[in-house]
């Protein structure tokens, strides 16, 4: 699999928001218990958040990656196709995750196909 390669302007700025992030989970929610947390507790709870961080950010991804596409071009005969979706679960890394997939039907050579959001143009 490939990785996602993130210029440093972005890791920097991904970095500052999931600290600020971090220190308002502090401050909201563990700060009370932080003192009796061993470090099991401790991992526990910061593999909890990142996790739940991850599937987040999977769902957002996946929504703006096809939220925008209306119609699309069957890969087959070229005609252009309504565009409806298919809720599935995900399993990812981080667990599983909800996806309104995109799918289309051909009139014409009536194939199934999954489009992504740069199968608009012909």
């Amino acid at each position: 699999m490939d990785a996602v390669s993130l210029d440093a302007v972005k890791q920097e700025r991904i970095s500052g928001v999931i600290e600020r992030w971090s220190e308002f989970l502090l401050r909201e929610i563990f700060e009370d218990d932080v003192d009796q947390m061993d470090i099991e507790a401790l991992d526990e709870a910061s593999a909890f958040c990142g996790d739940l961080l991850a599937r987040k950010v999977a769902e957002a991804l996946l929504e703006h990656r096809g939220s925008s596409l209306e119609e699309a071009v069957c890969p087959d005969c070229r005609t252009h196709c309504a565009v409806k979706t298919k809720d599935r679960t995900l399993l990812l890394r981080r667990g599983d995750v909800g996806w309104s997939e995109p799918k289309s039907r051909c009139p014409r050579c009536q194939r199934d196909f999954f489009p992504s959001a740069g199968c608009i143009e012909d």
